[in-house]
């Protein structure tokens, strides 16, 4: 038969023993809860600082070739053919107008890094094809990291254009 120090030591531990195991779980779920929403509050401004980051990046990129294209635009001679092709002339001036341009982005274009890619964007990110024939023939372009879910993602193809009117395509 248990002796009466025996019921007295259980009671005293489950006197104490059952609040002090309450107050663990409650600090328990309380630790749980504050972490995990200090640990999505961390995430959130990580993600919002490399966004301003890609995004600094992609304006300084954009800001790139706008001068690139600029100061294509602004050569006298660019000028001159430009207006010479949306001015109602003879087919003919305007065909010779309209290779004479081309020879002169051709050789822009040997002598100016950078347009000898094609830079696009993809909303999707995966796998991105690439046509300069207008859909005629397909090749796989190379996406920039970072890739992404439900972001836009850089992807580019090597490209040497002669010069002539081409179409670009892409699709995901």
């Amino acid at each position: 038969m248990p002796g009466p120090h025996r019921s007295l030591v259980r009671r005293l531990v489950v006197t104490f023993l059952l609040p002090i195991l309450a107050v663990l779980a409650l600090g328990a779920s309380v630790g749980y809860v504050g972490a995990t929403a200090a640990l999505r509050a961390s995430v959130f401004e990580r993600l919002d600082a490399i966004a301003i980051v890609k995004q600094s990046a992609f304006e300084a990129w954009v800001d790139q070739l706008y001068d690139e294209v600029r100061l294509l635009s602004e050569l006298p001679e660019a000028r001159e053919l430009a207006r010479e092709l949306a001015a109602e002339d003879p087919a003919t001036r305007r065909q010779t107008a309209l290779e004479r341009l081309s020879a002169l982005l051709a050789l822009a274009l040997e002598r100016t890094p950078g347009f000898s890619e094609v830079f696009f964007l993809s909303a999707g990110g995966g796998r991105v094809e690439v046509s300069t024939e207008a859909g005629g023939a397909w090749s796989e372009a190379e996406l920039q990291e970072p890739v992404l879910p439900k972001a836009f993602t850089r992807f580019r193809m090597p490209w040497r254009w002669d010069g002539s009117a081409t179409t670009l395509a892409s699709r995901c």
